[in-house]
């Protein structure tokens, strides 16, 4: 993890309650332990989309109020988003905006500009599983 980051900005949270995810109550507990001190952001999804952020209103609305230096907390892999593509759009634009990410409970960290290929095959092989 940068140094940087974890000096300065902000933390917010980012909860997915949707199909196949843990509890929102699960999510917002898990995310309190990382010390999130901003707004924790939470979308309600039911169905399937093929446009995931018309759905995902809050998750847009995260996007606007973060900054560069800031983090963004979030349970588990698959409560980025609703499929692979648009949880590589959501990774893209976290990097893009120079915002740090922790995932499932701090195990997976992706410094803007870092790598998001093994957490992008984690989300893959979530959405495979629920296909079957």
């Amino acid at each position: 993890m940068d140094p940087e980051f974890s000096k300065s900005g902000a933390t917010w949270g980012y909860i997915l309650s949707a199909q196949s995810r843990p509890s929102a109550k699960r999510q917002r507990q898990d995310i309190s332990l990382h010390g999130v001190i901003e707004q924790v952001w939470c979308d309600q999804f039911e169905g399937q989309t093929t446009r995931p952020r018309k759905h995902l209103i809050q998750r847009e609305q995260l996007l606007l109020a973060v900054n560069q230096g800031d983090k963004v907390v979030v349970t588990a892999p698959e409560c980025l988003g609703l499929s692979e593509r648009d949880v590589n759009w959501f990774l893209t634009e976290l990097a893009t905006r120079g915002v740090l990410l922790l995932v499932h409970s701090g195990t997976i960290v992706v410094d803007p500009g870092g790598s998001t290929r093994d957490l992008a095959a984690v989300v893959g092989r979530f959405h495979s599983k629920l296909r079957l």
